[in-house]
């Protein structure tokens, strides 16, 4: 049998990058998958594991080259965190051995590390696992006594356990002969034992001393906080700050506080975000790392934390678990880090008049793929309007911010009440593209369709009056608005005694009719369309009960577009 894993690498990257993921076997195969980690994890869970298991542990080593060689020959920039997530894929796979290969590799590649940053390293993983603080290190015996409670404490599966004291044998053994190599084995056992129970490293967290963070030019000012632009080790982001130092606590679900085993966070709005993957990165910046403020009695401690995908909560999840009957220890979240927004304000654009038709279009279906991604997973962003969207034209490409608002509801919301849709009295919502100004007026799915709508018809509004004089877009938009205030006065609950839901639904939409088209842009009416979906709802998008529904309200308005 063959041991060369992939026939062509070259090839074997193009493919995987289009879908398809190439294993030779006496040929070609193709599998096809999501992401690129998930189909390399797949394909080779399939392709050679099931393999005879003596073929794979003579031929570790060849899937182990092949897979340096895949990733030294692609023609993508691979980080050191891309390397690490391809590392991970390969455990959860059950290719440990040949993780092992890979990562070895890595570590050749970097810069060489000393015993003492070895040993440092060691013991900030014992304390945050045993709570070990002692300078002197854990002696064989003991290390294997202290993390096979904690895996008994913790329900560690066997596998896991054995895994590691399986390394914690070799690391040993291979002390005896190179103490520095032997530091190396022992570190990254306890690495990835760390990460398979508690599901983040902890190189996620720095001190905020102990980074180079410089804040630069002014941004903005919103109802959340003071935006600036920032460079962070040398790399350009911005950073927003909550007003009057003000700071939002993360705190565990009361309802499941003291399951230290499987902790749960409160979804409080101010962590929302962090709820947020890979799939929506797409259509909105959110944070990269949340600037926290960690409290134990009078010490206290400024941390950086990368947001990650699901890293960010497993940490904070592990600290607060740590400290339950501990009143004196706190989190605190007090501002935010983000990557730049390429373009400019969508508001800037349309006032000065920068969006052609071309751009218009595209800033629509900027919109509409925002809605349908937040939407699939039951995210609401609760203040879309031209202000927090960037538009680059190079790209084409429209991206929301602020998400300080954000919204999402459980699957299941018999079980998790809490995550329902928020009200408009809460904040996030800024009043123009309100789907209603009053306080009970619910804040669902319908709430984003409606101002994506407004800022949809906003656009084409400078569109259609770029080459006129500023008098025609300020009649539009003030037709726009005069309209918008009508149609909150047919929704207000203060005057439902004497306009009922279905006759204030003729009067809405009779309303439509008469104020549009405002201009001949078909563009706008698919703004208008919007309008009128989000109107006649009836609320069934306040929460996820008819999702599919409005995904496919929003696949027929791309398609009219």
């Amino acid at each position: 049998m063959s041991t060369k894993i992939f026939n062509d690498v070259s090839s074997a990257f193009e493919a995987i990058q289009s879908g398809v993921t190439l294993i030779a076997q006496n040929g070609s195969t193709s599998l096809r998958g999501a992401t690129f980690f998930e189909r390399l994890s797949i394909a080779l869970n399939r392709k050679v594991l099931q393999r005879d298991p003596r073929w794979l542990e003579q031929n570790n080593a060849a899937v182990g080259e092949a897979l340096n060689q895949l990733i030294a020959q692609s023609k993508k920039t691979w980080t050191q965190e891309d390397r690490v997530r391809i590392v991970r894929t390969l455990t959860f796979a059950g290719l440990d051995k040949v993780a092992r290969i890979l990562s070895d590799s890595q570590t050749q590649d970097a810069d060489p590390v000393d015993l003492q940053d070895l040993l440092a390293r060691q013991k900030n993983i014992l304390f945050d696992l045993i709570s070990w603080e002692q300078s002197k290190p854990l002696e064989k015996d003991e290390l294997r006594k202290h993390l096979t409670q904690y895996a008994k404490d913790h329900k560690v599966s066997d596998i896991v356990l054995v895994s590691l004291l399986r390394s914690l044998d070799e690391a040993d053994t291979e002390a005896r002969v190179d103490e520095l190599q032997g530091a190396r084995i022992l570190t990254k056992a306890l690495e990835d034992f760390h990460f398979q129970v508690l599901g983040y490293e902890l190189s996620i967290v720095t001190d905020l001393s102990q980074v180079k963070l410089v804040k630069e030019a002014f941004r903005g000012e919103g109802g959340g906080g003071v935006v600036s632009d920032l460079t962070l080790d040398g790399k350009n982001k911005v950073i927003k700050q909550f007003h009057g130092d003000e700071s939002f606590p993360i705190k565990l679900d009361p309802s499941n506080s003291d399951n230290i085993t499987h902790p749960r966070l409160y979804r409080s709005p101010e962590i929302v975000s962090a709820f947020l993957r890979d799939s929506e990165a797409g259509v909105v910046i959110f944070p990269s790392h949340y600037l926290v403020r960690e409290k134990n009695g009078l010490k206290v401690r400024e941390l950086l934390v990368a947001h990650g995908d699901k890293d960010f909560r497993a940490w904070a999840k592990n600290q607060l678990a740590r400290n339950i009957g501990n009143s004196n220890y706190s989190l605190e979240i007090f501002g935010e880090v983000q990557d730049r927004a390429l373009g400019q304000p969508l508001n800037e654009m349309i006032w000065l008049g920068r969006v052609d038709e071309q751009g218009l279009k595209q800033i629509a279906v900027g919109f509409l793929d925002a809605l349908d991604s937040f939407g699939k997973r039951g995210f609401v962003h609760r203040d879309i309007k031209p202000q927090n969207a960037f538009f680059d034209p190079s790209s084409g490409q429209l991206k929301l911010i602020d998400v300080g608002g954000l919204a999402k509801v459980s699957k299941h919301l018999d079980q998790r009440p809490d995550t329902t849709f928020s009200i408009a009295g809460e904040g996030g919502v800024t009043l123009s593209y309100a789907l209603a100004a009053h306080q009970d007026a619910p804040n669902g799915f319908a709430q984003d369709l409606y101002a994506a709508g407004v800022s949809i018809i906003e656009t084409a509004i400078s569109v259609q009056t770029r080459n006129l004089k500023e008098h025609p877009r300020k009649v539009l938009l003030s037709k726009l608005h005069i309209f918008l205030q009508k149609v909150d006065f047919y929704r207000n609950p203060a005057i439902g005694g004497w306009v009922n839901a279905e006759s204030a639904k003729k009067d809405i939409l009779a309303l439509i009719k008469k104020t549009f088209p405002l201009t001949e842009s078909s563009v706008e009416a698919v703004g208008v369309r919007a309008l009128e979906y989000a109107l006649t709802a009836n609320g069934q998008w306040d929460d996820l009960r008819d999702r599919e529904s409005y995904h496919e309200i929003i696949t027929k308005l791309r398609a009219a577009l």
